[in-house]
């Protein structure tokens, strides 16, 4: 073989190593490419996911606590727990006030809610259990009492951010 023989194979053969180092890096930022778009998308469809879940759980949530809102009010409790602690006042929200909704979507409001809505929501549902507890208002200890005075407040402020 001849030196423009040697010259030209060994021209061939980086010509070929080039071009498969080339195609090799092309088809790897390709491949991140739409890696990249893919995860982009299954970003966004979780968000839209989790959104809906979201105004689901919201709705459910929303109708059961404007019911016990209702039912709080028939039975003018604010009226009586603006009189000051250790008022004397009757009533039995055990059998009235509702749960159900909170119970069945509470630990998906966890998975999918802010931490800031799930602790309003958890710190409402609980003075709705302070209420169940006892029969009459001057059975409350003075911090349940004072955490009830803003009962009316965390209603309204959550129906309102609610759908």
């Amino acid at each position: 073989m001849q030196n423009n023989e040697y010259i030209g194979l060994i021209g061939t053969l980086l010509g070929a190593i080039v071009g498969a180092f080339g195609s090799y890096f092309g088809t790897m930022k390709s491949l991140d490419k739409q890696m990249e778009r893919e995860n982009f998308i299954k970003v966004e469809q979780d968000k839209e996911n989790k959104e809906i879940v979201m105004r689901i759980i919201t709705k459910f949530l929303k109708e059961e606590i404007v019911d016990n809102k209702i039912i709080i009010e028939k039975e003018e409790l604010y009226k009586h727990l603006t009189q000051g602690f250790g008022t004397q006042y009757g009533y039995n929200f055990r059998t009235k006030i509702k749960f159900d909704s909170y119970e069945s979507v509470k630990f998906y409001l966890i998975k999918y809610s802010d931490e800031k809505m799930v602790e309003d929501i958890i710190d409402l549902y609980g003075l709705f259990y302070i209420l169940v507890r006892y029969t009459d208002i001057n059975q409350l200890d003075e911090g349940e009492y004072n955490k009830l005075i803003d009962l009316k407040c965390k209603i309204n402020r959550l129906t309102d951010i609610f759908p």
